[in-house]
């Protein structure tokens, strides 16, 4: 495969030299995903760091999970499969920071991915999952639990639940959790169908237990319970352009609501004038057979609303018979960028960066791309060259994972 990526040519001398200028050179990278996967047994690990783990395929699980970090960063989990049994997690984080999730496929499992206590950096994108075994309390695709900080997303996955095959709750389910005012978590791009019989469980918990600072964008939901999207309490929250479907069942109820008057009385805080829904198209049918695709709680007055289709006409074929990544986000861009054992001549630190990232021995460079974790080339418009040393600004970055191509290699760092 082929991926283009624009960046910058540099003529560089020992004097000091600033670059401003963007997208004038076009490269081409070719890089190899490998598509079989080695059978493994349960990983647990430790205090790790910088640790890839790729081409994996489990059965099984210690204490519960197939992959198990605790204390660990700068993790990537990619290409790998977790057939369960039922009863086992797939991933099980805790107490971990930046922790990359990325084209990996889940089957049967218990929960998809469980994250308790970790502190930013958590990229959970493009991966398939498929019947939820549950039960209550676990039941996830993605779940954060006392989760906080910035990087954290939940983005481009796929769920294909079939009714019957196990008791899902919250298909995603924020917890306790929080993002930050300038990057809150991101639950963008999801598509998820199935759920139920759980009078509880549904599609998108926000604001779960006062969780706040979340945007949910662009996901849709076909049949995932008891509702489609929720905020029973919380702040600065963002409900835009999703798209609900709920048939009648037994269980169903309410398409999205804001508000719930137990969480209040519980004493977790609901700002409605914080909290947006907007352009939302939701089509949904409770169990008595009427349409309810709004709700909002008297005890959290969502303020901004607006542009939404609460008895929009859409049908259950939002989603294809065959739920497929979004290729837009989740073709081979996404999931090919390869580190190179080494990078010739050349030194990348530190890692994890905060601020400037340093390239020692610039005096040799070609050309320098930099991409983040889901292949997109990212611009940067400023940096500066002295002697042997490049400099690159990150500081206006998110937290995550960063790739920084220098002469066709490539280096994976951290962004913190």
């Amino acid at each position: 495969m082929v991926i283009f990526a624009i960046g910058i040519t540099l003529n560089i001398d020992k004097k000091k030299m600033i670059f401003r200028g963007l997208m004038i050179l076009v490269t081409m990278l070719n890089v190899f995903r490998v598509n079989a996967q080695t059978a493994s047994s349960p990983i647990v690990y430790s205090g790790k760091l910088n640790v890839t783990i790729d081409g994996k395929k489990f059965t099984s699980g210690t204490s519960g999970a197939a992959i198990t970090l605790t204390n660990c960063s700068n993790v990537v989990i990619s290409n790998c499969e977790f057939f369960l049994t039922g009863s086992i997690i797939g991933v099980k984080l805790s107490n971990c920071s930046n922790v990359e999730i990325t084209a990996c496929y889940f089957e049967n499992f218990q929960s998809g991915v469980y994250a308790l206590n970790c502190t930013g950096g958590l990229n959970i994108h493009c991966n398939s999952f498929k019947n939820v075994a549950g039960a209550k309390p676990r039941g996830q695709v993605v779940q954060f639990n006392t989760c906080s900080g910035a990087g954290n997303r939940v983005n481009y996955n796929t769920l294909d639940h079939t009714f019957g095959s196990g008791t899902p709750e919250d298909l995603i389910n924020m917890y306790a959790s929080y993002g930050t005012t300038s990057d809150p978590i991101q639950i963008i791009g999801n598509q998820l169908r199935g759920g139920g019989p759980s009078t509880s469980g549904g599609g998108i918990m926000l604001g779960d237990n006062g969780s706040h600072d979340i945007r949910c964008e662009d996901n849709i939901l076909v049949d995932v319970g008891q509702y489609g999207i929720s905020a029973p309490s919380g702040s600065n929250i963002t409900i835009i352009n999703n798209k609900v479907y709920g048939a009648k069942q037994t269980w169903t109820n309410v398409g999205i609501y804001v508000g719930l008057q137990s969480e209040i009385t519980a004493g977790f805080a609901c700002t409605g004038s914080s909290i947006q829904v907007k352009n939302n198209q939701v089509n949904f049918t409770n169990k008595n057979g009427v349409s309810n695709g709004w709700y909002n709680c008297s005890c959290c007055a969502v303020s901004n609303q607006s542009g939404n289709n609460f008895k929009s006409s859409i049908t259950s074929s939002i989603l294809p018979t065959n739920i497929i990544l979004n290729t837009s986000y989740c073709g081979s861009i996404a999931t090919s960028l390869v580190e190179s054992k080494s990078i010739d001549g050349f030194t990348v630190y530190p890692n994890p960066v905060s601020h400037q990232l340093i390239v020692s021995n610039a005096g040799k460079i070609e050309s320098v791309l930099l991409f983040n974790s889901i292949g997109q080339t990212m611009a940067f418009s400023e940096f500066s060259v002295e002697n042997t040393q490049m400099q690159i600004d990150m500081s206006q970055y998110p937290s995550g994972i960063y790739f920084i191509q220098i002469n066709n290699q490539m280096k994976k760092f951290v962004k913190q």
